[in-house]
This record gives structure tokens, C-alpha cells and sequence, in this order.
């Protein structure tokens, strides 16, 4: 029978119902599996799953450890690699959502299909292409259920950047959450991917606007240019972690205290990462030398993610240890949040010279 159990910060994980959601109660350990056939389907998902290996094999031959198994986290959530230390970084400096898998990964990658594609002027194909691309991604990475919950959480939020509506997007979130949350009502409060995943899409949704208005009114606008989508990707990008933070927390147990410094160093590098990891892989399949550049400037992004994570990580009280978080507290972190948009929207709706340019997110 499955146990809960306790990270190093004290927090505890709730294993048994987290099972339980998914109605299993037992483990077994090295079973004996024999496969018995497969279908025209499994056929697919087996070219989706080996498309993915392909992927991560031309990263890995033009890309050193331990770098590649962190563009394998960040774009497939393979991050068996890295090894313990490394990822012990990680989560001291508040990044480990990065190299798994979560709503976070996914958000990102539908937000960066869609900018893309919308950046030639084809922002109804850029959306067909998002949701086409991200339903085949949920199928490459196992197509589980904290997979598809996420996959639908980036859907809805990259719908609203199609409509320019942010509110029908809020609307749909929350009627996808609660229709998710009636077919299981277990995922609510068991299951941290429906969680984090709602949140990021929410974040993305909430406040990428004004982070997009704040860059676009001061000097980072010279920095962060709006060409190919830069300041878009940002925008979501800070906008995610900076909503899914008290949750991040509550899970690991700790407050990262250089978080608050590293994530805005590294997080917008993430996105670039994973973009030129990906045409790494892509552009492996057709030739290895014609893959090196994008794998050496996947390197160095990587490196520097690395090399400054493992900085904080080593600084004197990187991390405060504080145990769980009780949910009190994270109501009223997010009723905080609630009295911060309405301020922001307030001031946002009154300044007309961004105006124009928040609606074209």
C-alpha cells in the first residue's frame, strides 16, 4: 500500500490520495509485463513516442550533458539525467516547475506556437496550429491525465489571446475547472498539475497585459523588443510564475529567498531555450551539422540557467525553511492578487497610449 510521505523541508505529500484520485491503492514493484499486440492507434502514439526519442537523441549529440537532459526537462519533462544535486538547485532557487513537465511547460509552449504563427498575420491559422500542435504534444509526452489537464488549461489560455477577450477566456477557464472538477472532485485539492495548471493558464490570462503595458512604457521597452513576439513571451512567461508562486511554496515546504532574484534573471530565457532545443531535434533529423548552431546557442542559454542557478543555490540563506503553507494563507496571497488586478485594470483602462497596444497581445 502506498504511504505519504515528507520532503526534507517538512512538507507533506498527501501520495495516498493522490492515488487515490486515479483510483489506484496499491503499488507493485517490478512487475513481469508482456505486450500482447497493438493497434492501428498504438501505432501512432508509438511514431509520436519515437518521434520524441528522435528529439531528444540529436539534442544529446550536439548538446553536453548536463545541459541536454535540462532541454529534455524543459521541453519533454525527460529530466532523468540532471542528476540529484542539480536538481536540489533547482528547487532551492524556486525553478524546479521548469524541468518537469507542469502546466507551466505547456503554457509556454502553446503561447510560443501561437506568437509564431501570429507574427505572420495569420492569428486565426496560428490558433488552429497551437491547438493541432498541443493535443499531438500531450500524446507525445504520454497523453496522462495531469497532461491533458494542463494541455487544456493552456488551450483555453492561448484562446484568449486569439479572441483579445479576456474575459470570455476567464470564462471558459473556470467552466473547463469546474467541469474537470465534477467529473473528479478529488483533482481539487490532490492533484498539484490541475492546480498549477489552472493557476498558470489564470496568470497568463490576468496579468501578462499589464506586464506586457510596464515593459512597453519603460526602458526595458529598449531591451525587450516587440519583434517576433519577444515581449509577448516575456510577458507570459513572468506572468505564470509570478501567479503560481504561493502554490510553488505550499508544495515544496520553503520560500526561496534568492527566487525573487533568479526567476526574473532566468525566466525569460526559458522560453529560447526551449525554442532552439527544439529545432535542435527538429533540424538533427535532416542533418547534424545543419542542427550545430541552434544547439551551441541552446548550450550557452542553458548554461547560463544553470550556472546561475547553481549560484544561488550556493549563496548563504538561498532558502527559508517555513514547512506547508496553510491554505489560509494562500486564500489571502490570492485575495491580494484579486485587489492587485483590480488596481492594475483600474490604471491600465485609464492610460490610452497602451491601450491599443494590451489589446493586441
Amino acid at each position: 500500500m502506498p504511504k505519504n510521505f515528507k520532503n526534507k523541508n517538512g512538507a507533506e505529500f498527501n501520495y495516498v490520495s493522490y492515488l487515490s484520485k486515479d483510483n489506484i491503492h496499491f503499488i507493485i514493484y517490478k512487475p513481469k509485463i508482456e505486450k500482447i499486440g497493438s493497434g492501428a492507434g498504438n501505432k501512432i502514439i508509438s511514431s509520436l513516442y519515437s518521434l520524441k526519442n528522435v528529439f531528444i537523441e540529436n539534442i544529446s549529440r550536439v548538446v553536453p550533458e548536463p545541459n541536454s537532459s535540462l532541454l529534455g526537462g524543459l521541453i519533454f519533462g525527460a529530466k532523468q539525467s540532471l542528476g540529484q544535486t542539480l536538481l536540489n538547485d533547482f528547487r532551492e532557487v524556486g525553478l524546479i516547475h521548469i524541468v518537469v513537465l507542469s502546466g507551466y511547460n505547456i503554457t509556454i509552449i502553446a503561447a510560443g506556437i501561437f506568437f509564431v504563427t501570429s507574427f505572420f498575420g495569420k492569428r486565426k491559422l496560428g490558433f488552429i496550429i497551437s491547438a493541432i500542435s498541443i493535443a499531438l504534444f500531450a500524446v507525445m509526452v504520454g497523453l496522462g491525465a495531469t497532461v491533458i489537464r494542463a494541455s487544456i488549461m493552456a488551450l483555453i489560455a492561448i484562446l484568449a489571446r486569439f479572441l483579445g477577450r479576456p474575459a470570455d477566456a476567464l470564462r471558459w477557464l473556470f467552466i473547463a475547472g469546474f467541469l474537470m472538477i465534477l467529473w473528479n472532485p478529488l483533482i481539487l485539492f490532490y492533484d498539484p498539475s490541475f492546480q498549477l495548471s489552472f493557476m498558470a493558464a489564470l496568470g497568463l490570462i490576468l496579468f501578462s497585459p499589464f506586464i506586457f503595458s510596464f515593459i512597453s512604457k519603460h526602458k526595458f521597452q529598449k531591451f525587450i523588443p516587440e519583434k517576433f513576439g519577444l515581449r509577448e513571451i516575456i510577458s507570459a512567461t513572468l506572468a505564470v510564475q509570478f501567479f503560481v508562486l504561493p502554490l510553488l511554496i505550499r508544495m515544496s515546504g520553503f520560500v526561496s529567498i534568492v527566487s525573487f532574484i533568479i526567476n526574473p534573471l532566468i525566466l525569460p530565457l526559458v522560453p529560447f531555450a526551449m525554442a532552439l532545443g527544439a529545432l535542435t531535434g527538429a533540424l538533427g533529423i535532416i542533418s547534424q551539422i545543419v542542427s550545430w548552431p541552434f544547439g551551441i546557442l541552446s548550450y550557452f542559454i542553458t548554461q547560463i540557467i544553470i550556472s546561475t542557478t547553481e549560484f544561488g543555490a550556493s549563496l548563504p540563506f538561498a532558502t527559508f525553511q517555513i514547512g506547508a503553507l496553510p491554505l489560509w494563507i494562500i486564500f489571502l496571497w490570492y485575495v491580494g492578487y484579486f485587489f492587485l488586478f483590480k488596481k492594475l485594470n483600474t490604471s491600465l483602462l485609464s492610460d490610452k497610449s497602451v491601450e491599443h497596444s494590451v489589446l493586441n497581445i
